[in-house]
């Protein structure tokens, strides 16, 4: 499926957890990050993914068939998406865009003077692409050297660029001086919100592409990005070292429309409740995060969630119109009801484990643990597939694709058959699927309005 807001993340909370810190929006989709430390694959036999179990939910891959996986030759990938006809890969100098899922070759673009891709954003409707890269240039001595960044809008199925905006500005003074990372946070109307990483202890700066006029419009120092609700970029310049504030920037004149002192050390933006921007807020004195209901005019916030969520970071990413799930690196997985504003269900309980998250998409949450994957349903937490072979960062009907060790597979959904062309001398790709051996459930999609959909706030036992 497509990425579309943004999830972005997108700096990874935990170099083995996959879900986009950067990723909160208004809209039912997020952006997913692609890199882990493990690979999200198992060992399971063929027997053992010859159950019951479906091979798809909703027109989505569930169960991944590892023995026909495909290893894309190209090296030093930082990001991969999938959408429904297309295979993106990002890495080093060049993108390539693969057709889905015969995985032939289509088109190559290449990044302005030799930066590096560093990340991809698909919209929704899955016709129009940005990838953002970027290029460092260390100073002599103590001198400090300069970073590069460009954002490309490319045409998911032809590869035209259309618009390519570039920026420059001098290494961050701070800490070691060390150099940063950006990341694409959100999109709205074709200004694309970028952050650039100054690590854990330090704020980064948030950077406003405007794709249409090709120039970036505007630029906050000391701001990490939360993502966008309505017409807002909710950003906070609080870090683990210094608390700070959330504030609410006007995303079309990057002013800044509301402030609110918080003593927040971190901060991830869960979505849209009503008037307000639903912010958790990881609390400098009691060291836990509490959701905050932030009003979109004003940042003020008449009540604080009665259930705070005992983690110091988090990492989420709508599962629906109404829910969010959330990840943090101490191996917590919590679902949030957005329009109550209640916790839905958390992992792990007394009887059961929390996976690592990869992937979030449609009301199914995919994830790894140590000697297996499975997919589990948004809405109540509980396994709908126990095996499913593969936890990819990024699904569609015919399988899914992640990265390893910077570089990109794509797995095939269970039960497809191979394909005779090939992508490289060393692989072969797979073909179109036909009817998978597992059965395909016929559950309704979520309904924005329907908050029955979702339990209590009891724990999933």
């Amino acid at each position: 499926m497509s990425r579309t807001v943004t999830t972005g993340l997108a700096v990874l909370l935990a170099s083995t957890f996959a879900l986009t810190a950067c990723s909160g929006s208004d809209d039912p989709e997020s952006k997913k990050s692609s890199t882990t430390s493990a690979t999200p694959t198992d060992s399971a036999s063929e027997d053992a993914l010859d159950n019951d179990e479906p091979s798809a939910i909703r027109g989505i891959a569930t169960k991944f068939d590892t023995s026909q996986e495909t290893e894309f030759p190209e090296t030093d990938v930082k990001d991969v998406a999938l959408t429904e006809t297309r295979v993106i890969t990002a890495g080093a100098t060049e993108m390539i865009v693969r057709t889905a899922p015969d995985l032939k070759d289509l088109y190559t673009v290449t990044s302005p003077d030799e930066n590096q891709y560093i990340d991809v954003y698909v919209t929704e409707d899955e016709k129009t692409g940005y990838a953002l890269s970027q290029r460092q240039v260390p100073g002599a001595g103590t001198k400090l050297g300069k970073e590069y960044y460009a954002v490309q809008r490319f045409d998911v199925e032809t590869g035209d660029v259309s618009a390519n905006v570039e920026f420059e500005m001098k290494q961050s003074s701070s800490g070691t001086g060390s150099f940063r990372i950006g990341f694409i946070s959100a999109v709205l109307d074709d200004n694309v919100l970028v952050g650039v990483s100054g690590g854990d202890a330090l704020p980064s700066t948030t950077l406003n592409f405007e794709m249409e006029k090709k120039k970036v419009s505007w630029r906050r120092n000391n701001a990490t990005p939360l993502g966008i609700a309505g017409d807002l970029a909710v950003v906070t310049n609080g870090t683990n070292v210094k608390p700070g504030d959330i504030m609410g920037i006007t995303v079309a004149t990057g002013k800044q429309r509301w402030a609110a002192t918080t003593g927040a050390k971190t901060a991830s933006l869960l979505g849209r409740n009503g008037p307000n921007a639903l912010v958790a807020v990881t609390d400098a004195y009691y060291n836990a995060s509490i959701v905050l209901p932030m009003n979109l005019r004003t940042g003020k916030s008449p009540v604080k969630s009665d259930q705070p969520i005992q983690s110091t970071t988090l990492n989420c990413r709508p599962s629906s119109a109404s829910a969010v799930v959330c990840a943090s690196p101490d191996n917590t997985v919590i679902a949030w009801d957005v329009k109550a504003n209640k916790r839905l269900w958390s992992l792990p309980t007394t009887a059961r484990r929390a996976p690592l998250v990869t992937n979030v998409t449609d009301g199914l949450i995919f994830g790894f643990l140590d000697e297996t994957s499975v997919v589990l349903d948004a809405k109540t937490g509980k396994d709908l597939v126990t095996n499913a072979g593969a936890a990819p960062t990024d699904v569609n009907a015919d399988g899914g694709v992640y990265t390893y060790m910077g570089v990109a597979f794509y797995v095939p959904v269970y039960g497809s058959t191979p394909s005779s062309s090939e992508t490289s001398s060393e692989s072969e790709p797979t073909s179109e699927s036909e009817p998978t051996s597992g059965s395909e459930t016929t559950e309704p999609e979520p309904s924005d309005s329907e908050s029955a959909l979702f339990p209590t706030d009891q724990e999933t036992e």
